[in-house]
């Protein structure tokens, strides 16, 4: 699968009422379904990925075929995918922001800038490194 099939296939919660939930669904349970808390993923976009994974198991968002204890098994992922992007991004500091936040794509901007904020990575790094980054992976200061 080319980068292209991949970038289109992402998740992406829009809201419970978004008629891209269903769209997602299966995807959603394939990422569950892979997801090992002990092999988490290092490329942002993955992390990103699951942070929306995470919203769609919080509301319930799964295929119609699954049965009540394979929503049940869904969701007990919660807490080891919502531990792993809080890992991943508790770890960025000013060694490391440029490259970490480098080629995230427009559709996880506002994700991107809203775990970054509650991980506390801009009190962790400065804006002579933060703005620059930012800046050239494409994010606007008006998504802040």
């Amino acid at each position: 699968m080319s980068d292209e099939d991949v970038a289109a296939r992402r998740v992406r919660f829009f809201g419970v009422h978004d008629l891209a939930a269903g769209w997602y669904a299966e995807r959603v349970a394939e990422l569950v379904d892979r997801f090992d808390p002990a092999n988490v993923p290092t490329n942002i976009a993955d992390i990103i990925e699951l942070h929306n994974v995470q919203q769609y198991l919080e509301h319930g968002l799964l295929p119609n075929a699954f049965t009540e204890e394979e929503r049940n098994q869904a969701k007990e992922r919660i807490p080891q995918i919502c531990s792993a992007v809080a890992r991943f991004f508790s770890a960025i500091d000013n060694t490391n922001f440029a490259a970490m936040v480098a080629g995230v794509g427009h559709e996880y901007h506002g994700d991107l800038l809203d775990l970054l904020g509650r991980n506390k990575a801009f009190k962790r790094c400065d804006g002579a490194t933060v703005l620059p980054a930012l800046r050239a992976a494409g994010v606007h200061l008006g998504h802040v």
